[in-house]
């Protein structure tokens, strides 16, 4: 969410147009008729409008979750690390390396049967 993004906080989005049952549900939990809708640790905070405002505030950054914040590059990169047995940096996705040398890397592990998780360096 390009909202939040800027602002380095983890979080995750659910595509509503995906469950019906879930889009209704949470129209009723949040009393609000509209999406997109954020929430933190399971309350309801607004919509885009409200965010927006308390962001541009300086309200919204006090009312995030420590859990929610990103940590220092150095904390975030050894937790990829840790997550991870094979995490590899390549230009591009596994799907779509762009470099000869992530083509390369990517073909070799596929024809070896090795399972990872890749990251893009552009």
């Amino acid at each position: 969410m390009e909202l939040l993004a800027p602002q380095s906080y983890r979080f995750s989005t659910f595509d509503i147009l995906k469950d019906e049952r879930i889009r209704q549900w949470l129209k009723f939990y949040s009393s609000w008729p509209t999406f997109p809708q954020i929430f933190l640790n399971g309350k309801f905070v607004g919509g885009v409008d409200i965010v927006s405002e308390l962001i541009e505030g300086g309200e919204f950054d006090s009312m995030v979750p420590e859990k929610a914040r990103k940590p220092v590059p150095e904390v975030e990169a050894m937790e990829l690390l840790a997550q991870h047995k094979v995490l590899v940096l390549i230009e591009g996705t596994t799907d779509n390396p762009t470099s000869p040398e992530s083509k390369e890397l990517v073909a070799l592990l596929h024809r070896n049967g090795v399972k990872f998780v890749a990251l893009d360096l552009a």
